[in-house]
């Protein structure tokens, strides 16, 4: 007779995007990428003091998966996940992920197909290690043969592998005097605003999922006030465009600074067109913190850059 309980157990679950290129597994701390469907009752006249019919909804794909970069990785699955998100076709469409692979335990794992990279969320904070968390949308689910824990045994090549954190972590700032030491935290996130789309396919899923105008935005938390960053936002008036950059990512193995085979990675992106908010402050009696929400207005097709530039500086 079987261990219930050891089939219901998710540590020997584990997360894959089968990608161009190849799978590649992320050591998630949180996937909650899921079918839903919506069951309503109809309000007819029939008699009855009990509703007598149902109708059912459209089956929606989707959901996130959070996961902190490691260094075994180097930057590929960021950079990797980055493109789909940002690089778009002349007709403004995404390539999507052919499939996200969720072994939830040995009773269950989804295989979530045909799906797009809506959102991604990079977030850094002083003491604290590099964060990915990217929203999907799907187009269907189906069930899938998972590995075996002799296969999952062979999925990485190290026996263990360091986290990425804040020291590894890079941002720079031109145009207004801000510099990296005087940083608490950092986020970077972008927003496809992809919607379904239903036709009369016969079927509950939706015909397509597309993108539409995208959102580039983000926070950064200042030690201090930065008072040339807080004039600059206080004249955005003054000026008729916004010339500034910011650059994120983090490098990891680079110049042989750490041992281990493949170990090396940089995700470094530069956005362009930064247009910052006016800081948000308050007194307390711990460290004074200013806040500064941006927004990249890239403004893509521009010169040489199409709506396929993914801002990657490497």
């Amino acid at each position: 007779m079987p261990n219930l309980a050891s089939q219901a157990l998710g540590f020997i679950g584990y997360v894959e995007f089968e990608m161009t290129g190849g799978t590649q597994r992320v050591r998630a701390t949180s996937a909650d990428i899921k079918a839903t469907q919506a069951v309503d009752s109809e309000n007819v006249v029939d008699g009855k003091i009990d509703r007598t019919t149902y109708r059912l909804g459209p089956i929606e794909v989707g959901g996130s998966i959070s996961f902190p970069a490691v260094y075994e990785d180097g930057s590929t699955v960021t950079t990797a996940l980055w493109r789909y998100c940002l690089q778009r076709g002349n007709d403004g469409s995404l390539n999507p992920v052919t499939a996200i692979n969720i072994k939830y335990a040995d009773s269950g794992a989804y295989s979530y197909t045909n799906n797009i990279i809506d959102t991604f969320e990079f977030t850094v904070a002083q003491s604290d290690v590099v964060t990915i968390n990217v929203g999907v949308i799907g187009r269907a689910r189906s069930s899938f043969i998972t590995a075996t824990q002799l296969q999952v045994a062979n999925f990485y090549a190290l026996r263990n592998t360091r986290v990425v954190t804040w020291n590894d972590a890079i941002v720079s700032f031109t145009g207004v005097g801000l510099q990296a030491n005087e940083v608490r935290t950092f986020s970077a996130s972008v927003n496809n605003n992809a919607q379904r789309f239903y036709t009369l396919n016969g079927q509950l899923f939706p015909q397509d999922v597309a993108p539409t105008k995208r959102d580039i935005t983000g926070s950064i938390s200042v030690m201090g006030r930065n008072t040339q960053l807080a004039q600059y936002a206080i004249d955005n008036q003054t000026r008729c465009t916004e010339p500034n950059t910011l650059q994120f990512g983090y490098t990891v193995g680079q110049g042989g600074s750490v041992s281990g085979a493949g170990c090396n990675g940089s995700f470094l992106v530069e956005l362009p067109g930064i247009v910052y908010q006016i800081e948000e402050i308050a007194i307390t009696n711990e460290l004074l913190e200013t806040t500064v929400a941006y927004r990249s207005l890239p403004g893509i097709a521009y010169g040489t850059q199409y709506n396929n530039t993914d801002f990657l500086v490497s």
